[in-house]
């Protein structure tokens, strides 16, 4: 695995996490009803889930290394 891989395999997940919250939050009375219901949503799920995903991630690069 290359650092360009390494990038997008950590990189994208975590650009993709920060460009929607910062929709949620910045463009949350323009948005359809059902996303947001999801933006008043706590997201201690998605959060943890995109936190293994990323740890996952990074302990995989480590080991192949």
């Amino acid at each position: 695995m290359t650092l360009l891989e390494l990038l997008l395999a950590l990189g994208l997940p975590l650009v993709i996490l920060v460009v929607s919250s910062w929709v949620l939050e910045n463009h949350h009375n323009q948005l359809p009803s059902w996303l947001r219901a999801i933006s008043r949503r706590k997201a201690y799920i998605w959060n943890t889930c995109m936190a293994l995903l990323i740890g996952i991630g990074v302990i995989r690069h480590v080991i192949q290394h």
